[in-house]
């Protein structure tokens, strides 16, 4: 991982054959679309939307007619959903060929983008078809977040929470600067860090899902952006688990334009039958979840399914959220 200039993601553009980019990106930045002529170069729109098992083999056959060889890498532009898709693409290709990313979001450049985690959606849960395949390269170029708008940045603020509650050092430079490259990148470090040690989340990658089980439930029932998903199932997580926790999840939600609006009631069944398919779900009955100690030290318990839902329909908050 690097960050870089934006003359370099040009560059970069400039020296690969095998492109996949957000379309919107390409829209947005006519000096970088420019470079994508006579290249082999694959438009994703509406990423999230794409990301399922007929866009995927579009893709697939595309690069296959357009002449990809195990000797070429795929550069993958623009946020989680493409970069998802991308490196799905890339793992799987004539049995895998390399890839690089340029994330253009900042919810793909302190997450999504990094640690190899790639796939697409199945109509019963989030990101249950995929794969670990690595990026060879991560560029981070934070110009790309002027063009970004609101929900966006909003959304990779919700997944940034995620980060100062595993990290002491980040939540300080979180309160220190707010949201600065040095804040990015070390979202970024982290992560890297926890892959370097756990590629394939047999143990402490898993930490990273903080929030995601009630997150992704969530963003599937309820159809929000990932990163506010991610941001309302934290706060569940606090409030049911970690109420001692609840002033520290405000401080910061403070600084994150996320409405409760955006989150008004969704169905309770509904909900549920997504969150069973969760991939951390160890049998019928438990489930791994993301607990926190304290700020810096979160860990992973097992819990039964009966008594999380128990607690979430005696939970007082959570009782105007559910039909």
């Amino acid at each position: 991982m690097q960050h870089c200039e934006y003359t370099q993601i040009l560059s970069e553009v400039q020296t690969s054959q095998f492109i996949i980019i957000d379309k919107r990106v390409s829209e947005l930045y006519e000096d970088l679309n420019h470079f994508l002529e006579d290249k082999s170069v694959y438009f994703v729109s509406n990423p999230e939307e794409s990301k399922n098992i007929d866009e995927y083999g579009k893709v697939l056959n595309y690069f296959i007619e357009e002449g990809i060889s195990r000797n070429d890498y795929i550069l993958v532009i623009g946020g989680g959903a493409t970069s998802d898709l991308g490196g799905f693409v890339a793992a799987t290709v004539l049995r895998g060929v390399s890839w690089k990313v340029i994330p253009t979001t900042l919810l793909g450049m302190i997450d999504a983008a990094i640690g190899g985690k790639v796939g697409i959606n199945s109509p019963l849960g989030k990101n249950l078809i995929g794969q670990f395949h690595h990026p060879e390269d991560i560029f981070i170029c934070s110009d790309f977040l002027k063009s970004l708008p609101k929900v966006e940045i909003s959304s990779g603020q919700g997944e940034l929470l995620k980060y100062i509650f595993l990290d002491k050092d980040i939540e300080l430079k979180y309160s220190e600067y707010g949201l600065t490259n040095q804040v990015i990148l070390a979202c970024g470090k982290y992560k890297e860090n926890i892959v370097n040690q756990d590629f394939k989340e047999s143990g402490l990658r898993k930490l990273l899902n903080l929030g995601h089980t009630f997150g992704h439930a969530i963003e599937k029932t309820a159809g929000l952006p990932h990163g506010v998903a991610v941001f309302f199932g934290l706060r569940m997580l606090v409030d049911i688990f970690h109420p001692d926790f609840k002033k520290n999840f405000d401080q910061y939600a403070k600084f994150i334009q996320i409405e409760d609006s955006d989150y008004t009631t969704i169905e309770f069944n509904k909900f549920w039958s997504y969150l069973e398919k969760d991939k951390k779900k160890k049998n019928n009955k438990q489930m791994d979840f993301i607990l926190i100690r304290k700020i810096g030290e979160c860990y992973i318990e097992t819990l039964d399914l009966d008594d999380v839902k128990k607690r979430i329909l005696n939970n007082e908050n959570y009782k105007h959220y559910f039909i």
